[in-house]
């Protein structure tokens, strides 16, 4: 019995001095990680290795290291892992031990997909030893045990295909023209390499949508266009000649037109050749014009045929609009037809803003006898104004919550607004 019992506690004392040992470990765990490319194209494979080195001077033991990426926006599709096992949907690479001074790499592909972030990052999150120096699994990017990769350093593009390049041909009286180059390839701190290859010049632009000519219509034109960082990715425009003598359109009429509630743009043709579509563009002010609808054309056709489009009345108090119609052709050459002006200062449009505890009502139409109360979500009326003398209502005071703006004219409901105030 005597000896049974100096058996146990020497195994104990044992155990005891190993727990006691490895509580005093001292472990240094460094990881980083890195991407190979600062280029990343939708589709393609991609790699982010992560190396985590244990400098000692004692053995780590049961070290792992965790792997985060944003879901959606990779499909891993192999990793290798040179030692322990990686697991795909949590992320969790169990690497055992480690040595004093050894290095383990995770090498991960994967492919890039649409919703691709670059906010990947990688850290220690087990030791049972305590690490000079980190600590595992804390998010302290200021750590040697942590390391990712940021979305500012690299530069994400589609394939080439997605991409295009947008030709306008502007039409001059002495037979010839100007051509417009657009395109939504685009690349941060990058140049636009612009090859005209008709009289082999090349130009390089900051950014791209610049007027090229004048040049003959019978000459045409031929454009390549390419980042200068980045010349894979290379689209053209061209066309053997451009024809600015045979209108794709025969324009009969173009009207606007409001019933007060909304504005009817009317136009028709009598007759089409190869025309796209039409461009309708509105302003304030009869100069600056902004698109706000493209409308399909039918393209060719030797009858009549009718267009229309229903724009509605600004909410922005203004005495005339502007309207603008132009037709595109399948070449890409614009006609641009004469500007209707609209009267609406005779219509009542109201606009509302919450702004410094103030609800502000707009109205274009100034003769018209309007009032504005404001309801609680319990239909109590709390404040009222005549829009005429006063278009302001204060919010001090009122409680937080859901409110009800409504304005009427004549005691008929012409405009309701919800607002939430909160304090």
């Amino acid at each position: 019995m005597k000896t049974i019992y100096v058996v146990v506690v020497f195994f104990l004392c044992l155990f005891t001095y190993k727990l006691q040992a490895q509580d005093d470990s001292i472990i240094d765990l460094e990881l980083s990680m890195t991407v190979n490319t600062t280029l990343f194209i939708i589709g393609d494979t991609s790699n982010y290795t992560i190396v985590v080195s244990n400098y000692g001077p004692d053995v780590a033991t049961q070290v792992e290291a965790t792997f985060y990426n944003t879901p959606y926006t990779i499909q891993i599709t192999s990793f290798t892992a040179s030692q322990g096992s990686f697991n795909t949907s949590t992320g969790v690479w169990d690497i055992g031990d480690l040595d004093p001074f050894e290095v383990q790499v995770l090498s991960i592909d994967f492919i890039v997909l649409p919703d691709f972030q670059l906010n990947a990052y990688a850290q220690i999150t087990n030791a049972l030893e305590s690490d000079i120096d980190s600590t595992p699994n804390n998010n302290s990017f200021s750590e040697d045990d942590e390391d990712g990769v940021l979305i500012f350093d690299y530069v994400i593009l589609y394939p080439c295909a997605y991409y295009s390049l947008e030709t306008e041909i502007v039409c001059n009286e002495d037979d010839t023209f100007n051509i417009f180059l657009t395109t939504d390839l685009w690349m941060p701190f990058s140049y636009y390499t612009v090859i005209n290859h008709v009289n082999d010049t090349t130009y390089l632009f900051d950014y791209l949508f610049d007027s090229f000519g004048p040049f003959p219509q019978s000459d045409g034109f031929h454009f390549t266009v390419y980042l200068t960082n980045y010349n894979e990715c290379q689209l053209n425009a061209n066309s053997s000649i451009v024809d600015c003598n045979n209108l794709s359109i025969d324009l009969l009429d173009f009207e606007a037109n409001s019933d007060g509630e909304n504005i009817m743009l009317n136009w028709s043709t009598a007759s089409e050749y190869e025309n796209d579509y039409f461009l309708l563009s509105q302003s304030n002010d009869g100069e600056n014009f902004r698109e706000i609808a493209l409308i399909n054309s039918i393209g060719t056709s030797n009858i009549t045929n009718y267009y229309k489009y229903i724009h509605e009345l600004p909410t922005i108090p203004h005495s005339n609009i502007y309207f603008q119609l132009q037709s595109v052709d399948y070449s890409g050459v614009i006609e641009t037809y004469d500007i209707q002006e609209v009267d609406v200062s005779k219509f009542t449009s109201i606009y509302s803003e919450l702004k410094n505890n103030t609800i502000n009502v707009y109205c274009n139409n100034k003769n018209q006898e309007l009032n504005a109360q404001l309801f609680s979500s319990n239909g109590q009326l709390v404040k009222q104004t005549n829009l005429n003398s006063n278009n302001h209502i204060k919010t001090d005071g009122l409680p937080s919550g859901v409110y009800i703006l409504s304005v009427t004219k004549n005691s008929k409901l012409v405009y309701t607004k919800k607002w939430v105030l909160s304090k």
